[in-house]
């Protein structure tokens, strides 16, 4: 998991002990995510971290790391519906991630005053 977070999502690292692990997306950030573990894997059902979100602050930002994760050859699942674009990914544990950017709302399309939503591929090519 470690180097998943760190290597891959490059997040960095800002506490690591034998019993865990916690990231920020840059040095002076709060804290967002930390693993704890005892080194032991369970046998048994356990409830806990199913699905994160992780918003980019713009383009580019996400396609530096989708990019990489299409490099590596790391499994992504990708959706637009009009105004963002997200790209679905698994830890090693299976915890779901969605990695996205959202469009500026002068963008976004409305009926009355609920947005538009109609999922379509991301077009990857003009994303990069």
């Amino acid at each position: 998991m470690r180097l998943f977070y760190r290597d891959i999502l490059s997040l960095i690292e800002m506490q690591a002990s034998p019993r865990g692990y916690s990231y920020t997306f840059t040095n002076p950030d709060t804290l967002f995510l930390t693993l704890n573990f005892d080194g032991h894997k369970t046998n048994k059902s356990q409830s806990g971290l199913y699905h994160f979100a992780l918003l980019f602050p713009d383009a580019a930002s996400l396609a530096n790391l989708i990019e990489r994760l299409i490099l590596i050859d790391y499994p992504l699942g990708a959706g637009d519906p009009n105004f963002n674009e997200a790209f679905y990914l698994n830890d090693p544990n299976g915890n779901s991630i969605e990695l996205y950017h959202d469009r500026p709302e002068v963008v976004w399309e409305w009926d009355n005053s609920f947005v538009k939503i109609n999922t379509k591929d991301v077009i990857v090519q003009t994303l990069l």
